[in-house]
């Protein structure tokens, strides 16, 4: 198994120790953590608890920045430490779904409840991104856009990038009706093997449906790791359309070594 399920205390966390032994920290939050600024009565408890995750990763002295995710396929690349807007807890850009950064100072982060988490890691270039991909981002293609950000401004080569693909709802969880179906069916033209009808919706495999993005992008089929956990059906995961008003986020914090 690519992943490993790490309990601390009363909480429960998922890394992938090749991309640790690479130099890439990373750690997604589970249940009960919730690090949703929206929804948490106070914030300073969302940072309590970003804080204690650094402290797991054993990061101390670098900047945090999140962004305002909107469902886009908008990639910020963060170059300084001063770059973004204060807000709450960290420094953030708005209207945004993914940040990608070569800066070993800086710690981003992205929050998910269903949507897809896509990590893209170059350890050649030393550069990496955190993508937030719902439905819609996967539809315009996210992780693509991903891909070609770090071709074209770090000269990253695809086949280098080391790529993490959920966890995400899972193919059996995620029901759509026709106006959504229509759309995976325009744009994918391997849209009969991600999407199935059950008699009375349509199910959609977002996992696979990112994982095929990032392989025509050059991605190596090696290199994608996935995390086939639904957070729909996995109890100690937030899930939007299980817990409805009552949903909470998980987060996928990252930092390169210094």
């Amino acid at each position: 198994m690519d992943y490993k399920i790490l309990e601390i205390e009363n909480y429960k966390f998922i890394t992938i120790p090749k991309l640790n032994n690479m130099g890439l920290k990373n750690l997604y939050t589970l249940k009960p953590m919730n690090l949703s600024f929206n929804l948490a009565k106070n914030p300073k408890t969302v940072r309590d608890s970003i804080d204690y995750c650094l402290d797991i990763m054993g990061i101390s002295h670098k900047t945090l920045f999140t962004s305002y995710q909107v469902h886009s396929n908008r990639i910020q690349i963060i170059n300084e430490a001063n770059e973004g807007e204060i807000y709450k807890y960290a420094r953030i850009f708005f209207d945004t779904d993914g940040l990608i950064t070569s800066n070993p100072e800086l710690v981003i982060y992205s929050k998910f409840a269903d949507c897809t988490p896509i990590l893209l890691f170059d350890p050649i270039k030393k550069v990496h991104g955190n993508l937030h991909s719902g439905w819609k981002g996967t539809l315009k293609k996210i992780g693509e856009n991903g891909v070609k950000m770090l071709q074209n401004e770090f000269n990253t080569n695809p086949e280098d990038i080391i790529a993490v693909v959920g966890p995400t709802i899972g193919y059996d969880d995620f029901e759509v009706d026709e106006d959504v179906a229509i759309q995976f069916r325009e744009t994918f033209p391997f849209h009969s093997e991600i999407m199935k009808w059950d008699g009375k919706k349509y199910k959609i495999d977002l996992l696979e449906t990112n994982k095929r993005i990032l392989r025509q992008c050059g991605v190596k089929d090696e290199n994608i790791i996935d995390i086939p956990l639904s957070t729909y059906s996995t109890p100690y995961m937030h899930s939007y359309r299980r817990d409805k008003k009552n949903y909470g986020l998980m987060g996928l914090i990252t930092s390169m070594d210094e």
